[in-house]
């Protein structure tokens, strides 16, 4: 080669290790049983195995998220839910809506209200759930447009959205009741679903996601704290984009919604957060329905635009519909309508696009690339960028929601295909050689060495940050 230093170590070894492992990773099919990895490149592997099969329509899914009916959901809750009669009213509201997409919906009785349930039943694994939810209930005084039902809305849309989706695992759809006066609803549900023993996938609660903020100073940054939280990107005095709160236990599915955020909305800013144990060490992480989650054993992530870390509304008479920013509470929903699917194992028709429902053609919002229109290297790259994001254990507290504390814990990661089956593998530059299994053992070793690399102090130093507008 022109240039090169007759004494340079030849590198040429060191290229052709590299590039099996990169092929290893990307390429091979897991084991039948394998489940997501949370480690470096980990879960990008995963998700771009699911995406080369049954995953495509994902895409599609995202894009029919739609702006005006989470406009008309919020409407319809703005207004103050912190009695019995106004909740019942907010509940009616929330099962009527579920019922109307053509769910069986629950009444489950909470003290003088209850939660909202409903269920999309998984075709091949029923009994792994992964529970969506949000509170309706708000402060006295306050119509809560922003705390919480811009989060309801997003759980409506999504069960919209997924109703006509036949999953492999189940997606249970929760409106909680009683978060303000000290997460009664969720405490109540998630020590039901352990005393039941059931196999949860995790859960993502959505609490306050539609207010935005760009004058710098306007965003309450948050930095690490030394073995209690980590932070990643630390500082962000800008209150443009989403925080996504997990604690270690939950490291595996933070990793992942860090993965499908990059990947089907990338002009989503966000910040993630991971907290030590249960979060006792920073109250503030524990404000919201996903701590009882952690508390009683469940992988479990908050996704906050921060409360009064950033909304001078919260709480106030003044948390109006007119104050939010309503496109934004359209990418956080379709984020984490792209974290589920990929976490129940989504499944499309026969040509591996989903319909979209209805007459109405919901516009696709600028700068989303469709999952029908995979853009090869791209796409790649902005996954690898998602990826390496969520390994930086980045944590970010999540401020006000409730007013007491919840709990919460962890649980086994998912899987996106069948027991006993691989996810069939297309567009890999080796996915013939790839279907030989012989093959694939024999690169048993770079796998390993790769591993080793993976958990190395280099490899941690250099992983790429999540991207955030500062």
């Amino acid at each position: 080669m022109k240039g090169w230093h007759k004494n340079a170590p030849n590198l040429f070894p060191i290229a052709v290790l590299v590039t099996g492992i990169i092929l290893v990773q990307g390429c091979v099919p897991q084991a039948p049983d394998s489940q997501w990895e949370a480690g470096p490149f980990g879960a990008l592997g995963q998700t771009l195995r699911a995406r080369m099969g049954a995953q495509d329509c994902i895409g599609d899914l995202v894009g029919q998220i739609s702006e005006s009916r989470i406009f008309d959901h919020i409407a319809a809750l703005e207004f103050p839910r912190n009695t019995a009669e106004s909740q019942a009213l907010a509940s009616a509201y929330i099962a009527d809506e579920l019922t109307a997409y053509g769910y069986e919906v629950t009444l489950d009785p909470v003290q003088s209200s209850e939660n909202v349930i409903a269920r999309l039943e998984g075709s091949q694994t029923p009994e792994r759930v992964f529970v969506l939810g949000a509170h309706f209930d708000s402060v006295s005084g306050s119509p809560g447009a922003d705390d919480n039902a811009g989060g309801v809305a997003g759980v409506l849309e999504i069960a919209r959205v997924l109703a006509e989706v036949q999953p492999a695992s189940s997606v249970e759809f929760v409106g909680f009741t009683l978060e303000e006066v000290g997460l009664v609803g969720s405490r109540h549900h998630a020590e039901q679903l352990s005393e039941a023993g059931a196999d949860i996938i995790g859960m993502i609660g959505l609490d306050m996601i539609a207010y935005t903020c760009a004058t710098p100073g306007c965003q309450v940054p948050f930095f690490d704290i030394p073995l209690c939280i980590n932070v990643e990107p630390e500082g962000v005095s800008v209150g443009t984009g989403i925080a996504v709160l997990g604690n270690d236990a939950s490291a595996g599915l933070l990793s992942r919604f860090a993965v499908a955020a990059t990947t089907y909305v990338p002009s989503l800013e966000f910040v993630t957060g991971q907290v030590a144990d249960m979060g006792a060490c920073f109250s503030l992480t524990r404000r919201s329905d996903h701590a009882p989650f952690w508390d009683n054993g469940f992988e479990g992530l908050l996704i906050t635009d921060t409360a009064e870390g950033r909304n001078p509304y919260y709480h106030t008479p003044d948390d109006t519909i007119d104050t939010l920013d309503l496109a934004f509470a359209r990418q956080v929903t379709q984020a984490a309508l792209a974290t589920v699917a990929l976490e129940v194992g989504v499944s499309c028709n026969g040509d591996g696009e989903v319909e979209a429902e209805g007459e109405e053609e919901v516009e696709q919002e600028e700068g989303f690339e469709s999952e029908a229109e995979e853009e090869g290297e791209e796409e790649i790259g902005r996954e690898d960028e998602g990826e390496g994001a969520a390994e930086v254990d980045g944590e970010f507290e999540s401020e006000g929601m409730g007013q007491g504390e919840g709990e919460g814990e962890l649980e086994e990661e998912a899987t996106t295909r069948p027991k006993g089956k691989t996810a069939p593998i297309t567009g890999c530059p080796t996915a013939i050689l790839m279907q030989d299994t012989s093959f694939a053992n024999g690169l048993e070793p770079l796998r390993k060495i790769r591993n080793l690399f993976l958990r190395s102090s280099f490899a941690r130093r250099t992983v790429i940050p999540v991207h955030y507008s500062n």
